[in-house]
């Protein structure tokens, strides 16, 4: 059964084919997270680990970012081994924010789609 969880390695491989099948889609804009993705993370695993300690460190309001970013929690929803999507909470907006973005994104990649996930990953709570 689908969850969300934290981000992790563990799901490395799986998450790297999603981000292969977001790059190949034609039918929508390849997501901003998609470009974000530090480009060692891509083929060096450690550098991977890196990635995704700084997806939890962004959750911290006192941690270094990009300008325009704000702090956001991103929490991967995941069926066992295979990532379907991500989601992200911007913990506040700023004014560009405010008019496009709002506090709330989301993403499931193509295999995944007109499945439910949206709707399920928006419904869920957090893995405990």
């Amino acid at each position: 059964m689908p969850e969300l969880i934290n981000p992790t390695s563990r799901l490395r491989v799986s998450f790297l084919a999603a981000i292969i099948e977001w790059r190949a889609d034609r039918d929508y804009p390849v997501p901003w997270f998609v470009t974000d993705v530090d480009p060692p993370a891509l083929v060096v695993p450690s550098a991977f680990d890196a990635y995704v300690a700084r997806l939890l460190r962004e959750r911290d309001e006192a941690a270094d970012r990009a300008p325009g970013f704000v702090p956001m929690t991103t929490l991967w929803w995941t069926d066992g081994e295979h990532m379907l999507g991500r989601l992200a909470i911007r913990h506040r907006l700023t004014p560009a924010l405010e008019k496009a973005g709002g506090h709330i994104g989301y993403d499931v990649r193509p295999s995944a789609r007109r499945q439910g996930h949206a709707s399920a990953m928006l419904a869920a709570e957090p893995a405990r």
